[in-house]
């Protein structure tokens, strides 16, 4: 009995050991995968950045010093308009 129990430890152990194997052999095959994944996705992206549509990034760029400068200028065209539309309109009332 006692040796009977040694054996059934033994193939118990060794079914562990296969499993636990077969565990590792997955792992790796995953990571195996995402880094083939993680290659092409670099590869793609780098890519992307050489042959992609090319912007002009310093055009895009308005200094907020500009964006003032251009509210400024908008308002006076706004101002003058108004005041060509007063007078005109005043002009128009008189006859």
């Amino acid at each position: 009995m006692n040796f009977l129990k040694i054996i059934l430890i033994g193939i118990v152990v060794v079914f562990l050991a296969f499993t636990g194997l077969a565990l590792v052999g997955v792992a790796i095959g995953l990571l195996r995968s995402l880094f083939w994944l993680f290659v092409i996705g670099l590869a793609a992206v780098v890519l992307w950045k050489m042959f992609g549509p090319q912007q002009d990034e310093q055009a895009e760029k308005v200094k907020p010093q500009d964006k003032l400068q251009n509210t400024e200028l908008t308002l006076e065209e706004y101002k003058r308009k108004l005041e060509a539309q007063l007078k005109q309109d005043a002009g128009d009332s008189r006859r």
